[in-house]
């Protein structure tokens, strides 16, 4: 249940008293903390990054944190800000007008 996990995460982080933002879809999680991340800031992507997909209410679906983070990199650099989805479920840009990124260290 995804609600319960983040519900258990919340704890840490209010006692922690920093401001957050709850996304429970992993991609647009993923997506958001690369596009606002400024220099200096480090972007961690825990908890699933050996495996190659997850597991919804409907099933087990391909889905692998490097490649939405690379594809997220991408477009970022590319100053592209914005994630949809192709026909196919993976993700595709929209461009927008936005700084980009010059420098980026991608460790998996």
């Amino acid at each position: 249940d995804p609600q319960a996990i983040i519900s258990q995460i919340e704890v840490g982080l209010r006692k922690g008293g920093a401001p957050y933002v709850k996304i429970p879809d992993r991609q647009q999680a993923i997506w958001r903390a690369i596009q606002e991340a400024r220099p200096g800031d480090l972007v961690l992507i825990a908890g699933k990054g050996h495996e190659t997909y997850q597991i919804l209410k409907d099933g087990i679906v391909p889905f692998d944190d490097r490649e939405v983070a690379r594809a997220a990199i991408r477009a970022r650099m590319a100053g592209s800000r914005s994630l949809s989805l192709d026909p196919e479920g993976g993700p595709s840009t929209e461009a927008a007008s936005r700084s980009t990124l010059k420098e980026v260290e991608l460790n998996v």
